[in-house]
């Protein structure tokens, strides 16, 4: 039926991910990708980068010229100063789950992260670990952003960047995005709007995230999103999830964390069933 292959295809359409926003600090800073983004770093001496490669297919090229794109932006602005940040992230997750999609089970993401004053640009993956190819499909993913946030009074920033969403199996994405975040009484909340260029779909979502303290190490943050996916001439459909985290500093400049998560949308097709999965991470700053 119509009706059928309207959800088919929209289905199809979402198996991307957007940028993954993890929420501002509790002091409420422009740049808010990433949980260590207060690190600070040495000056990075100098690299070797080729951005021609011979042999090498079309979406390899376009994967590796945009990574050494990211790394001469990083170069630049190191040159100009040495207070930067760069943060690893490492985390296992039962489920990768995307606007109400689940997209993978039992998965690793690694993720790198850049930040000089207010530009960030990084690099996430998703690997999962299990039931890859048929008949789940979960495949291998690789995104890369940057973007500048610009602080608008003393709880209000802005937020405009790009992602990059590069799939070795399937078709790769541009989305760009711009979003707004205002703390009230300790409550970041956001509103990001995406869209994607390829696929002529608009996201729109808002978030709100509190903090909790717990001790001198450790606190509980605990998030909530509500977001819209229109896909132009194919459909639309509302997604909603809750997170709470428990972070714990190791050191000056390593945190553990540990989440239970819940994602869910008013899609029948794409989301059978509401989706419960817990994650852990490492997060070290350089």
């Amino acid at each position: 039926s119509w009706e059928k292959n309207q959800t088919e295809a929209l289905h199809n359409l979402v198996n991307f991910r957007p940028i993954r926003k993890l929420g501002l600090k509790s002091e409420l800073t422009p740049r808010s990708n990433s949980r260590l983004a207060y690190f600070e770093g040495a000056t990075i001496a100098g690299f070797c980068c080729q951005t021609a490669f011979p042999d090498q297919d079309i979406p390899t090229m376009k994967l590796r010229s945009t990574l050494a794109g990211l790394l001469a932006l990083a170069a630049v602005y190191t040159s100009q100063s040495e207070e930067y940040t760069l943060s690893l992230d490492l985390t296992f997750d039962t489920k990768y789950v995307f606007r109400g999609a689940q997209l993978a089970d039992n998965v690793f993401h690694p993720s790198i992260e850049f930040g000089k004053d207010d530009f960030y640009a990084g690099l996430w993956a998703s690997q999962p670990i299990e039931n890859r190819g048929q008949p789940e499909s979960w495949d291998d993913e690789v995104d890369f952003y940057l973007g500048q946030g610009w602080a608008i009074g003393e709880k209000t920033s802005l937020d405009v960047g790009a992602a990059y969403y590069y799939f070795p199996s399937g078709d790769s994405r541009f989305e760009p995005y711009v979003g707004l975040t205002h703390e009230i009484s300790g409550v970041a909340a956001s509103f990001y709007l995406y869209r994607d260029l390829d696929i002529d779909a608009t996201t729109s979502e808002g978030s709100a995230r509190y903090s909790i303290p717990l001790g001198a190490k450790t606190s509980v943050d605990l998030g909530a999103h509500l977001g819209l996916l229109d896909v132009d001439n194919v459909g639309k459909y509302l997604y909603y999830g809750a997170d709470v985290v428990f972070p714990v500093q190791l050191k000056d400049n390593a945190v553990f964390s540990f989440g239970v998560h819940y994602s869910d949308s008013d899609e029948g097709s794409p989301t059978p069933e509401a989706h419960f999965h817990a994650s852990t991470s490492l997060t070290i700053g350089f």
